[in-house]
């Protein structure tokens, strides 16, 4: 039996969690790179805030949207500065 395709929170979680291999599988299973839950809060803007570097490279090379904002106007920046991984992240994102 093949492995089932994970939905878009478990992608979002992946990021969370730095899980690599499952972020590389589910973009390769064609989910979108800029995958946001419902208030706009991306993938990419979940790995930077939790300093997940790798995962972020992985969005960004399959296209996710360095300049995402959420419903609050807050991007990928703002939520590696918030979370303190500012210096870790910023230079993919530029």
């Amino acid at each position: 039996m093949a492995d089932a395709k994970i939905t878009g929170s478990e992608f979002l979680k992946a990021a969370a969690k730095g899980d690599l291999a499952a972020v590389q599988r589910a973009l390769s299973d064609g989910m979108a790179a800029d995958t946001a839950d419902n208030h706009g809060n991306s993938a990419l803007m979940i790995a930077c805030a939790r300093g997940r570097r790798e995962v972020a490279r992985a969005l960004l090379g399959a296209g996710a949207d360095a300049g995402h904002k959420n419903q609050y106007g807050l991007g990928p920046r703002q939520w590696a500065a918030w979370a303190h991984n500012r210096d870790e992240i910023v230079s993919l994102l530029s």
